[in-house]
């Protein structure tokens, strides 16, 4: 069966590329980011400018050698030659109001596009299904032993990371050492996070079927979606709140419509789990329907939803999606700042078992330093927002479903 979808951006939605805009390819001007690919810097200007740039670049280098700082800055060059900035932004591709001349950038991560116009993978939006769908085969099916496998870890371990887990650094004892087959506690997490994704990767294979080179995922196929114009291209700073790092500035989407497709191949479905069918690894097929990944990501969103609100009360953006979640048209989330409890074994002991992960799962993977007695909050207690709303959240509506 093939379904025709819409997929509408709720929030800010970025998805990464690898690359990024560096200061030598943009400027601010009027309240603006200018950018201009560095191609088209130098194709645009006329010899005697050209020759001014490069003179500013040289010496720029030999300064460079010099001071530890970002040599090689765009509007570092306006600024000395200010008759140049005129010029530069009729070789402009796009602007973009920031709202200020003030503000400095680093850099600015970029987003994927087909031949300069973004788009949405499909890649990136099945990986997304295929999460949900995950997330609620576990709770349906293996809860218990996904807890169970977690509680046999904190018997065996539980003890030296009480004592240890806030203090990365701590030394372990001789004693610790022979027992656990590690040389210090930077290796014992090491080795504690890899049980964890193992873990992991056994239930996957359990609920989902998957085993060596057959998946019954691949039976659903999603293609990529429309592309749009790169007019719909927008730069704003992602700020992470609950700590003192430093913000990142990247393009996203926000506020506009893309379309793709669903297919779902029933006869390669039946061949992967045919192949599959062993006494030790039965696959229920079942939960490839259309109707079963709308009630997989309608409970999935609902529980990321209710976690983030615990951190962003009176956040308005979090009650808009609340209520724009539902059975028919769920809300799914993509592209990067997606945070930690994207990760379907996280959020599936933290609903479960609160006590196991507060005192015990966290800090098997990420959380160094945390104390949820004295936060009373869950970790993690950060959030990335940008424009006050989290990333990534979008609707998607069925056609004839």
């Amino acid at each position: 069966m093939k379904y025709k979808v819409k997929i509408k951006l709720l929030t800010p939605l970025h998805i990464g590329d690898g690359n990024f805009i560096s200061p030598m390819e943009y400027f601010i001007s009027d309240k603006k980011v200018y950018l201009i690919p560095g191609e088209t810097l130098f194709k645009g200007l006329d010899r005697r400018n050209l020759d001014v740039l490069k003179t500013w670049l040289k010496t720029s280098i030999y300064r460079a050698s010099f001071k530890r700082r970002e040599a090689f800055r765009l509007s570092d060059f306006i600024k000395q030659h200010r008759y140049m900035e005129n010029r530069l932004k009729k070789l402009s591709t796009l602007s973009f109001d920031i709202g200020s001349n003030d503000i400095q950038i680093k850099e600015i991560i970029t987003i994927i596009k087909s031949n300069g116009e973004p788009y949405i993978p499909g890649s990136e939006i099945k990986g997304a299904i295929r999460t949900a769908i995950l997330y609620r085969l576990l709770r349906l099916q293996q809860p218990n032993v996904l807890i169970g496998e977690i509680r046999k870890l904190q018997k065996e371990y539980g003890t030296v990371v009480k004592r240890i887990k806030n203090n990365r650094s701590a030394v372990l004892t001789e004693e610790e050492k022979q027992k656990y087959k590690v040389h210090n506690s930077k290796e014992l997490f090491k080795k504690l996070s890899k049980q964890v994704i193992n873990i992991s990767k056994e239930l996957e294979k359990t609920v989902l079927g998957r085993y060596k080179y057959y998946d019954v995922m691949r039976s659903l196929i999603i293609s990529d979606t429309n592309i749009m114009e790169k007019q719909n291209l927008k730069i704003g700073e992602v700020n992470l709140i609950n700590s003192n790092k430093k913000s990142q500035w990247i393009e996203y989407l926000e506020n506009i419509e893309f379309e793709f497709s669903i297919f779902i191949n029933d006869q390669l479905l039946k061949a992967e789990s045919n192949i599959m069918n062993t006494p030790y690894r039965k696959p229920d097929i079942r939960f490839l329907d259309i109707n079963f990944i709308k009630e997989a990501l309608f409970d999935y969103s609902k529980d990321i939803i209710k976690s983030d609100q615990e951190i962003l009360k009176n956040n308005k953006s979090i009650e808009k999606l609340i209520s724009q979640n539902t059975e028919s048209a769920p809300l799914i989330r993509l592209g990067k700042f997606k945070g930690y409890l994207s990760n379907t074994v996280s959020l599936i002991i933290k609903k479960e078992d609160p006590e196991l992960y507060n005192d015990f799962f966290v800090y098997l993977l990420q959380a160094k330093v945390y104390d949820h007695n004295k936060t009373k909050l869950s970790f993690p207690k950060t959030r990335k927002l940008l424009n006050n709303q989290p990333l990534g959240w979008c609707k998607l509506q069925f056609e004839g479903v």
